[in-house]
């Protein structure tokens, strides 16, 4: 009577194949060299000059063939277009941008503009800054600037008394 019923259980559910558990990657950044980013614009285009062709190949052609995401190949293509049709990296730019060139540096270091900036606030030194050189910066960024530098801005000390 088990077996009767067992064989008529597994005849209304049959087993299905277990599937293999595919190894997920982690999402991270992928930085790509200069010669795959010169390759996804080959494969593409089939060039890498300014005579851009009708696409010989797919997105997703060119996923499988170098494995690099259809949107890094969408940004890719976008840089190779925007910089005159040449192949950039721009982890070469990375870092930060200074807003304060060396001039700027030169006097906001002079001990005669500091002690004349001495009362004013980092906002007002800001504004002043603008006028001067025409460069917006923010006041954190005058702040940074300063501690870099071992200079200490302090608020005045401000005495009310009767006469």
């Amino acid at each position: 009577m088990i077996a009767f019923l067992e064989a008529l259980h597994a005849a209304k559910h049959p087993e299905k194949p277990k599937r293999e558990k595919k190894r997920r990657i982690p999402k991270f950044m992928v930085h790509h060299s200069l010669e795959m980013k010169a390759f996804v614009v080959w494969l593409r285009y089939g060039t890498l000059s300014e005579e851009v062709q009708p696409p010989l190949h797919t997105y997703s052609q060119i996923f499988k063939i170098t494995g690099v995401k259809i949107s890094s190949q969408f940004t890719i293509i976008r840089l190779w277009k925007e910089n005159d049709y040449h192949v950039v990296c721009r982890r070469s730019d990375c870092g930060r941008r200074t807003y304060i060139t060396d001039e700027m540096k030169q006097y906001l270091l002079s001990t005669q503009t500091l002690k004349e900036w001495a009362p004013f606030s980092l906002m007002n030194r800001t504004l002043k800054i603008e006028q001067r050189f025409g460069v917006k910066l923010h006041y954190t960024t005058l702040s940074n600037f300063y501690r870099q530098n071992k200079i200490t801005c302090r608020k005045p000390q401000y005495q009310y008394g009767r006469k």
